[in-house]
Order: structure tokens, then sequence, then C-alpha cells
């Protein structure tokens, strides 16, 4: 079944390709912004039915730190905490939906979208421990790098809208309801511990169970139409 969907995606795909070429239908590219990603997909118009084949990017990063200080007599200490995350993921998928014309103006349209999600992390944690003493100064550090990657199948209930500004351009907007089961991620965890003693390195790769969820989205789309 994993390999099933992606391959059917594929051949779909270029069987919408082969259909482009005739001259029964209308064909363009659209881009669009959807949950902080990009998608790119091409719509295929046939009279009430549309079929679009679509490719989407998504990227986010984070950064945080903080420092705390503590002092006693003869003694102090400094923590200081920095964190770093990345994530992206790469989507196929396919819609077909049944349209409806509004005053040869305006389309509005209903239908299912199915495709799967490949995804990958890296985060960074550090800590840095400081201990001042009247005499001396010990420095400890601990930080761990984490490495995740999993693939998602996915099935969307979609309504949207499009308004043509002329023959060839129009623009349009979407509602998403979309479940989503995720298969058990991959994980590289690397800890790096160093202090006066002792210091090591160590490496798990922990198991997580796959998991399933239901959200909601909204999306923005221009297209171009040949």
């Amino acid at each position: 079944m994993k390999k099933a969907l992606p391959t059917f995606i594929f051949l779909l795909f270029i069987y919408c390709s082969a259909l482009c070429q005739t001259a029964q239908n209308t064909w363009g590219l659209g881009v669009g912004l959807v949950s902080g990603g990009v998608v790119f997909h091409v719509p295929i118009i046939f009279d009430r039915i549309r079929i679009e084949p679509e490719i989407s990017f998504r990227t986010s990063s984070s950064s945080s730190g903080s420092t705390s200080y503590d002092n006693y007599p003869g003694q102090g200490s400094t923590d200081t905490y920095t964190s770093s995350s990345s994530s992206q993921s790469l989507s196929f998928g396919m819609g077909v939906y049944y349209s409806f014309r509004i005053d040869n103006v305006a389309d509005w349209y209903i239908g299912p979208r199915f495709g799967f999600t490949r995804s990958s992390s890296v985060s960074d944690n550090s800590t840095i421990y400081t201990e001042i003493y009247t005499d001396s100064t010990v420095i400890s550090t601990n930080s761990s790098h984490t490495k995740q990657h999993s693939t998602s199948y996915f099935a969307s209930a979609v309504f949207g809208g499009e308004y043509y500004f002329s023959s060839h351009f129009s623009a349009g907007a979407e509602l998403l309801v979309t479940y989503s089961s995720t298969g058990q991620p991959v994980i590289d965890e690397q800890n790096h511990i160093i202090s006066p003693i002792p210091s090591y390195t160590s490496v798990s790769v922990p198991g997580m169970s796959s998991s399933s969820s239901f959200a909601s989205a909204t999306a923005v789309y221009i297209r171009w139409y040949f």
C-alpha cells in the first residue's frame, strides 16, 4: 500500500499530462498559498469535471535562547540554553472535482483530493553550565542533534471557487478538511555530554507509533489557462 499510492498518483499525473494534449479540454498552470506552503498544480477542465494534479512544498524554522544566573556566597552559576529547529515537507496529490459555472465569469467546485507527503526535520539543543568557585571555574556542556523523517497519506474534502478576469487568467480560494495518516517516523538522535568527569557521546533511535489527524485549512490560487 505504501508504494501503491505514489505509483498510482505518478501514473495518473502522466495520464493527465497526455490529456492536456487533446483539444477537448481546457488546461492551465496554477500557483497557490496554503498553510505556510506553496502549491503548484495543473488544472484540467472537461466541461463539469475538473482534475488537478499538484505538488506542494512547505518549510519552517525557529530558534530560541535563554540565560539564568544563581549567586551564593563563594559560588555562582550560569546556565545558557539555545535551541533551533527546521522542517520541510514535499507533497504529491491529485484532486477530482465536479464544477458549476456561474454567469460565465466564475466557477465553484467540490470533490476529493488525495496524495502523500514526505517530511523531514532537524533540531539542535545545547545547554552550557558554568560553575564559578572562589578558586576555579567548571564548564559542562550538554547538546543534542535530532533528525526525523516520515511519510504520511492524506485525503481531503475540498470546496473551492474561482473568478475569471479573462479567458486566460483567474483567481480563487479553497476550504479543505483533511484526514492524514502518518507512518512510524525514523528518528536519529545524538546526545553529547562534555564535563570534567565523564565525557561521552550517545546515539539512540527511539521508536514511535503511527498517528492520524483531522485538520481544516484555506488556500488561495492564481491560474493561467492556455
